[in-house]
């Protein structure tokens, strides 16, 4: 037997049927957060509760069967949606330029340094050269010995394509300017004291004593990371040295 329908039930609704006097029909909030469309009717003096479901009419089902596919359709393209934003993302990355001379020749280093003034000189000024980190400090006494030779080194072979760029390890700027005041270092450097970019190359390249002095190609390619040997055992050749050990070149 089909099932009669019924209208939505109101929030109160007094009635009187079948000769029940006060007969009162009301919608119970905590029954219609359990059954959205349930109508419950009390009776007085104590008469049992009915609950009558209340369904839709007729021409409701009609108007969700004809929205139906317009609503599926809606949810297939807002689902799309993400795709197509990576989609989009992807497409408009940029590419890394491949032309000539547009090559970093120094990737680890960071793009500006400093000379001993404390002015900005960009990296890429040191195209095409054999460049030597030194990693060193002031509370180094060791560092202290060697760094004098050095910048005798650095005078000697400033015009061969050679640079030096100073690391710093101290434990502040205080003492890394009074380091690089003490021995008049003539050559670029990484800026700060114990900085990022200094941390980084030294782990990199593995220091774990100083001084170290890390040599690279003009490529940005090792040489060698007994630099200070070198330097040391014979202070006119060594340039020489490291320069034989470029690549050939066409």
């Amino acid at each position: 037997m089909k099932p009669e329908m019924r209208q939505p039930c109101s929030f109160a609704a007094p009635a009187v049927r079948h000769g029940v006097i006060g007969t009162r029909i009301r919608k119970l909030s905590h029954f219609t957060k359990i059954f959205p469309s349930t109508c419950v009717t009390i009776a007085r003096k104590g008469t049992r509760a009915r609950l009558n479901t209340c369904s839709p009419p007729r021409h409701h089902r009609f108007i969700i069967m004809k929205f139906l596919p317009v609503v599926l359709a809606l949810a297939l393209a807002l689902a799309a949606l993400p795709q197509l934003s990576r989609s989009e993302t992807i497409v408009a990355t940029p590419v890394p330029s491949t032309e000539a001379g547009s090559e970093v020749p120094f990737p680890l280093l960071p793009a500006l340094l400093e000379n001993a003034l404390g002015e900005k000189i960009a990296s890429a000024s040191l195209h095409g050269k054999t460049v030597a980190l030194y990693f060193s400090a002031h509370w180094c006494p060791p560092c202290r010995a060697f760094t004098p030779s050095l910048v005798e080194f650095h005078k000697a072979h400033a015009a061969e394509n050679f640079e030096i760029v100073f690391v710093s390890l101290d434990k502040s700027s205080g003492e890394r300017a009074t380091y690089i005041r003490e021995v008049a270092m003539p050559w670029l450097m990484v800026a700060g004291a114990r900085s990022k970019d200094g941390q980084a190359l030294a782990d990199h390249f593995g220091v774990r004593g100083i001084p170290a002095l890390i040599v690279l190609r003009p490529d940005g390619s090792l040489v060698t990371k007994d630099g200070r040997v070198d330097v040391t055992r014979d202070p006119a050749g060594a340039l020489t040295v490291w320069q034989a050990a470029l690549p050939a070149t066409n």
